[in-house]
């Protein structure tokens, strides 16, 4: 398969995964997408990438960008997000700066019964750019961010007083859900990172393709055969018989 690169105008072969049996899945998208007259930026492109390659493979693809026109479709992605198993997370510096992405993924942690190791089986994290969420002055700058952004809520309620209407008590709700899970929604994030916080190249989309969909297609396996031994399982047999070493038709 090939796709076209819209920045580089190139084409780019993505491999398909036909190791795997036919268990294809409905697999969610949470990114922050570029603002109406902007640019595409490669972190965009890049996404959009796997996005269609994914759907040309015949997968369900589903993303924010296709219902955030009303208040009501926001909530039914939210609705459908929080009950899917298959998510593709592109971390950001706008994504974590975003009220809707990160809502996005405060409402995903909740529904993982904030659960670590729940939470790693329903997603499968690429980081689009440099940003290492173990650093404090990395975190100090992102806490300060969502303060501020709380602050000039609070100001604007103070100035309505009992003037407020639904939808500026929602996206104040939903601030205040934020900051107040803050440190354990930003510890999460961090978590599912790499150790080394390996950011996403062009080079790396066809193996990022194939990651994702022997992710997503194993955990669909464990759904449907309980007896299947999860990734955490194989690995940790893998170091006691001497190897961590992937087998041949894992990724």
């Amino acid at each position: 398969m090939e796709l076209f690169n819209v920045c580089n105008k190139e084409l780019i072969a993505i491999p398909n995964t036909t190791d795997m049996p036919d268990t294809k899945c409905e697999i969610y998208f949470s990114y922050a997408w570029k603002k109406t007259g902007e640019p595409v930026q490669p972190r965009e492109w890049m996404v959009n990438i796997c996005y269609e390659s994914l759907r040309r493979e015949g997968y369900t693809v589903l993303c924010g960008n296709n219902y955030r026109q009303t208040e009501d479709n926001i909530n039914d992605f939210l609705k459908k997000l929080d009950n899917g198993n298959s998510i593709v997370l592109g971390l950001s510096e706008r994504y974590l700066k975003s009220e809707y992405c990160m809502f996005e993924f405060y409402e995903i942690f909740h529904s993982s019964k904030l659960s670590k190791e729940e939470l790693k089986e329903r997603i499968f994290l690429i980081q689009l750019e440099a940003l290492n969420l173990s650093n404090p002055k990395v975190l100090t700058r992102y806490f300060n961010h969502w303060k501020n952004v709380q602050e000039e809520w609070e100001d604007m309620i103070d100035m309505m007083l009992t003037n407020m209407g639904p939808a500026q008590q929602t996206h104040y709700d939903k601030v205040k859900s934020i900051v107040g899970g803050l440190s354990d929604l930003f510890g999460m994030i961090d978590s599912l990172c790499t150790a080394d916080h390996t950011v996403l190249t062009e080079e790396d989309i066809p193996e990022t393709m194939r990651g994702i969909k022997a992710h997503f297609e194993r955990m669909n396996l464990k759904a449907i055969l309980p007896g299947r031994k999860s990734d955490h399982e194989v690995f940790s047999e893998g170091q006691i018989n001497g190897s961590n070493q992937r087998q041949p038709n894992e990724y």
